[in-house]
């Protein structure tokens, strides 16, 4: 099967599975975006708007992971950098843990609905990929 990030490598189903999961998250940090753009015009506190760029990088670290995964990468400890909600120093994170991804998808998903509830038009061209 060819990979779904239309790299033009062929893989295994477990690996087609993994690059449609990095898909998926890359458009849920699009959304996410989209989410800490309304919380800003908004005037959403700033605190919240730091935790959700916690939560876009974190995606893309997932987004990062998944695809090094499904194209061959060997399974080893990988680590993201977050900025600190205090303006210090980035934190350095291990990442991540197997219910990660899924709990953050979660989180993502919440944000993105209430966001979608205060501001429709900003999510007018946004379509999440489907995993399938």
């Amino acid at each position: 099967m060819r990979c779904p990030c239309e790299c033009g490598r062929r893989v295994n189903r477990k690996d087609v599975k993994l690059a449609r999961r990095a898909l998926f998250v890359r458009s849920l940090c699009d959304g996410l975006q989209r989410a800490r753009q309304v919380g800003a015009e908004n005037g959403a506190p700033p605190e919240d708007l730091v935790e959700i760029e916690r939560m876009i990088r974190r995606g893309e670290y997932f987004d990062r992971a998944f695809l090094l995964l499904a194209h061959g990468a060997a399974v080893t400890t990988f680590y993201i950098e977050l900025p600190d909600p205090t303006g210090g120093e980035a934190i350095r994170e291990p990442a991540f843990k197997v219910d990660d991804p899924d709990d953050w998808e979660e989180w993502v998903l919440g944000t993105i609905t209430m966001s979608m509830g205060v501001d429709r038009e900003a999510f007018a061209t946004w379509v999440p990929y489907q995993k399938v």
